[in-house]
């Protein structure tokens, strides 16, 4: 090729290098979020048309972003039962991001159910996470550590294990705070309590979850103290899609992590769902957990009704760290010698100086065991960890639901739920000699323990451990305690608009809760059987893996509620007033107590050397009830009493009844397109925790009163394209 030719060449390269460049650098970007109107959910699988052929449709957060040539275009968003939009751009080199709201053509059943909070109408404070937000950050932890950035939240994972998450709002403890998954509440029935561990995995299927701070705009019958968490899962995703997440952390922290779609299918049918697996090695010296995690939901649009059936669990076993444990040994100077003198604590000489200064990641619950007894593993056995403290806990939740759109301005939901919690936590030490050992490194000397147990065989030739001759008597062992629960409500709620400016809406809330507690062995370390004698029914008997000891109880709570709001919104104001009453019954059983024959007859004897003399012990008598043991023996209504009477029942409290009340309301009033104000205020009258009306032995607290609680706050926003502000006083 001549020197002329390659300079022709090499001309046209760089023209078309130069072009292609030219192309390239003349594009702009668009980046967009498509939400609903009213309840600011992001809607998956939107179309975003740019052209009459050309479009593009938003991820499982909402979010699409489109890559154009400089010009002018106007893009038209579309989802199916939602109001199609337009909206014009220019593009020249830059990058424009939108919101889009799209408004539905109906009512959402979020809308009605889960008492979402709007921007510039609802007075209370609140806060959203959204779908994006929790894909980023969530990762390993536990849901309630994304809370951290919102104010008014602390939010701590506790002992440091998986699932010990524990949060606050405004300073009230989780059981001040009303819990919501999907308008479901949550808080355990008996004491209030979250257990976030029981939702691990759901993140995964959560479209946003809003923290409403103080009062909140919850219609139910439910006083919320220090605020309101509402976790609102996916909703009926018209469009087919399929997510797939691994995360890896240090310590073998594995997670992961798959949600899906089918999308709208034949005969209006949608499926949905995800799973999800977690391992974890633990931060924490032997902190490992186990969690599985699972969401499914079937929905059927049939004419007026939306009717679905939805699922969500997490079967885990967890390790825990028990702080109380450590404090026997010798507390913090575990942890750290110079910041415990630091805080006045005096060392003891004779403290073992071993097991001083093993940081912040001391876990005193475990140690190591060798089984040696062949029967067990034999002489040859390997050494183990054993974890003294181990949670594990299994609480499915299913709702079926009905969403009707009864007209244009009257939806009716129902929501039948049900809970079923099976499981517990082992805890150590259990001993009669009352010894804590310890080995060289600081952690828990099951070696000791074992050895003792396993060389404890039985003597006796008489009484009731005579059969067991040659057994070995474990002075020490591993206790599980299980807490289960079984848990029923009904939701009706009802929505009416009256005008363009007025709403109501009202409805029952139903619930029954029936809980027991109950402890059995999990390690007999090295020995064959204990011996307990806390159940009165029964004299001291010999105990084997199954047999339950220690605790033995059954709580029924019954909870009837019914609510009403009313809500304006004209112009620049909108205002509420919700009005909600509760009743709520407690009655507890326990099968460890003696038994109770009910009487009104004054003349009741006691068998005393084959004659019958009058009943003085009066901690014998309750109310109407004579309590009988199994060695009792009464003379009453001319017959006898004994422990095994079929006339006698099993000890129980009273029923007893309380009603609670809650008034509260608020105003908003817009001042300008970015600026608005807020009041609220409300009154409580909140019926005790069982714990507080009903204690040990079955009996009633007396005098036990209804919390009372009143709360004002006011409040101030505003908020600019690139700036955004809040400002609360309570």
């Amino acid at each position: 090729m001549s020197s002329s030719n390659w300079k022709i060449y090499l001309s046209a390269c760089t023209l078309i290098l130069l072009s292609i460049f030219n192309s390239n650098s003349q594009k702009g970007t668009v980046n967009g979020f498509v939400i609903d109107k009213n309840n600011r959910l992001p809607l998956i699988g939107a179309n975003i048309i740019y052209e009459s052929t050309k479009g593009i449709s938003t991820d499982i957060y909402g979010k699409f972003s489109l890559k154009l040539p400089n010009g002018i275009y106007n893009l038209t968003i579309s989802y199916i039962g939602y109001k199609s939009v337009t909206k014009q751009v220019s593009l020249k080199d830059n990058i424009v991001n939108l919101e889009i709201e799209l408004e539905s053509m109906t009512l959402s059943e979020v809308e009605v159910v889960s008492d979402i909070a709007k921007p510039r109408e609802t007075p209370v404070a609140y806060s959203n996470i959204t779908a994006e937000r929790i894909a980023e950050q969530a990762g390993t932890q536990d849901l309630p550590m994304l809370l951290n950035a919102t104010p008014g939240i602390y939010a701590t994972t506790g002992s440091g294990g998986d699932g010990a998450a524990r949060v606050s709002i405004r300073g009230f403890s989780q059981q001040n705070v009303l819990v919501l998954i999907d308008g479901i509440p949550m808080n355990d029935m008996h004491n209030g309590r979250v257990f976030w561990t029981n939702w691990f995995g759901l993140g995964n299927n959560t479209q946003t979850i809003q923290v409403q701070r103080g009062l909140g705009a919850s219609k139910l019958a439910i006083p919320a103290v220090g605020g309101t968490i509402n976790v609102m899962t996916s909703t009926l995703q018209k469009k087919p899609f399929l997510a797939v997440r691994q995360d890896v952390g240090n310590r073998l922290n594995f997670n992961f992590s798959m949600v899906w779609a089918s999308g709208l299918l034949k005969g209006n049918w949608a499926l949905q769902g995800g799973y999800s697996f977690r391992f974890n090695q633990g931060w924490v010296d032997n902190l490992w957990s186990r969690m599985h995690a699972y969401y499914f939901r079937v929905d059927k649009l049939k004419g007026k009704h939306q009717i679905t059936l939805s699922t969500f669990g997490a079967p885990q076993t967890s390790a825990q760290r028990d702080f109380r444990l450590a404090s026997r040994y010798s507390g913090i100077i575990n942890y750290d010698t110079e910041f415990a003198e630091e805080l006045g604590i005096v060392i003891s000489p004779s403290v073992n100086l071993q097991t001083l200064n093993k940081g912040i990641r001391y876990n005193p619950s475990w140690g190591r065991l060798r089984r040696t007894r062949d029967d067990e593993e034999g002489p040859n056995a390997r050494e183990k960890i054993i974890n003294s403290s181990v949670n594990q806990y299994f609480k499915p939740v299913i709702s079926l639901r009905d969403f009707i759109e009864i007209n244009n301005t009257t939806h009716l939901s129902l929501i039948a739920y049900a809970s079923y919690g099976i499981g517990g936590g082992t805890t150590f030490p259990i001993n009669t000699s009352g010894s804590i050992f310890l080995d060289s490194t600081g952690q828990i000397d099951f070696q000791k323990y074992y050895d003792v147990n396993k060389s404890n065989i039985i003597q006796n030739t008489t009484g009731f451990l005579a059969p067991y001759f040659g057994k070995r008597r474990s002075n020490d062992y591993i206790r599980k305690d299980f807490n289960q629960h079984q848990w029923y409500g009904f939701l009706g709620t009802i929505d009416k608009k009256a005008s363009e400016w007025l709403a109501f809406n009202g409805g029952l809330d139903f619930r029954f809760f029936q809980g027991r507690v109950f402890s059995r062995v999990h390690d007999f370390l090295g020995g064959d059987l204990i011996t307990d004698k806390n159940n009165q029914n029964m004299p001291e008997r010999v105990i084997s893996k199954y047999d339950i000891i220690r605790q033995n109880k059954k709580r029924n709570i019954f909870w009837a509620g019914a609510f009403a709001t009313a809500e304006v919104k004209k112009n620049k104001i909108s205002a509420f007033l919700n009005i909600s009453g509760a009743y709520t019954g407690y009655q507890q059983f326990d099968y460890f107590l003696p038994r109770q024959y009910v009487t009104q007859s004054k003349d009741v004897k006691v068998f005393w050397n084959g004659d019958t003399i009058p009943l003085t012990d009066l901690s014998k008598i309750v109310g109407d009830a004579i309590l009988v043991a199994y060695a009792d023996t009464y003379w009453v209504d001319g017959k006898v009493i004994t422990n095994s009477s079929p006339e006698t029942r099993v000890n129980q409290s009273d029923f007893v009844s309380r009603f609670g009340f809650t008034v509260k309301g608020g105003f908003n009033y817009n001042i300008d397109d970015h600026n608005n104000v807020f009041v609220n205020i409300g009154t409580f009258s909140r019926a005790p925790y069982m714990d507080f009306i009903i204690r040990a032995e079955n009996r009633r607290v007396i005098n036990s009163k209804n919390e009372q609680i009143v709360s004002t706050e006011f409040g101030y926003s505003t908020a600019y394209k690139n700036f955004a502000a809040n400002l609360n006083l309570y």
